[in-house]
């Protein structure tokens, strides 16, 4: 069974992690992801038509392959992040946080009372009922990494306050959306915005938090400016991005 205690630990001890996206409904990705060696595997339920049984099989592909499962979650949806939850992640990640009301009640929604107020019925999560339920329950906050998404300008003005709350894990920088929300997408390395996630980075190292990033692709020199800046957790590239890229240059090359 993959370790997510482990992987949490990595996380809130902020070390250099490097993930991908998986957005197609083809688990097969997610295996091979972890074979090649990434940290982690960011499933996304947001922008995608995967099935509930297709994220289940996502996620026990990645953890097969040793890859954390982190699976972006809907925000204000209980009962997806409840489903979710009952497949056993590595991780959930709550997009579109720009409040500290908001923030608490993403984290509530994943954890049981008294923390929160998750309602009990885990399913995969147990192995079907192989474990044992109580020593889950106990276990539940150390094995689950909790994140949220920074991706606007509000988010930042309250993030001195969201930034208190003990139960958020990780922060993860949205630098697309976070452009759009002050009028600049989709330029998110635009002055104003980069001045944004400098001013992120500047509050979460002040707190010792884990800062993320998530974007379509890296290249390695944009890779290093966002390690230069401070952001430990790099989301970068995925299955259509691979495909369409290889798939285009292929032609390219035969033609």
């Amino acid at each position: 069974m993959f370790d997510s205690v482990n992987f949490r630990n990595r996380v809130l001890a902020r070390e250099a992690l490097v993930g991908v996206h998986a957005e197609s409904n083809d688990p097969a990705f997610s295996e091979i992801f972890g074979q090649a060696g990434y940290d982690y595997v960011w499933i996304d339920t947001e922008h995608t038509s995967m099935s509930y049984e297709q994220i289940q099989a996502h996620i026990l592909a990645a953890h097969y392959a040793g890859a954390a499962a982190l699976v972006r979650a809907h925000i204000n949806d209980l009962n997806h992040t409840k489903r979710i939850l009952e497949m056993g992640p590595s991780g959930i990640i709550f997009p579109m946080v720009s409040t500290p009301e908001m923030a608490q009640a993403a984290m509530e929604s994943c954890l049981y009372p008294p923390l929160g107020i998750r309602g009990f019925g885990p399913k995969r999560a147990v192995n079907y009922g192989v474990d044992d339920m109580a020593e889950y329950v106990k276990e539940q906050p150390r094995r689950l990494a909790k994140f949220i998404q920074l991706e606007s300008a509000e988010a930042v003005k309250n993030l001195p306050e969201i930034v208190k709350n003990p139960l958020i894990d990780g922060y993860i920088i949205g630098p697309c959306d976070l452009s759009g929300s002050i009028g600049h997408l989709p330029d998110y390395k635009c002055p104003e915005n980069l001045a944004l996630i400098r001013e992120i980075v500047k509050i979460l190292n002040d707190h010792g938090k884990c800062i993320g990033l998530s974007i379509g692709f890296a290249s390695r020199d944009e890779y290093l400016f966002w390690r230069n800046m401070g952001i430990n957790m790099i989301s970068t590239g995925g299955d259509y991005y691979f495909a369409v890229t290889s798939a285009k240059q292929y032609i390219a090359d035969i033609r």
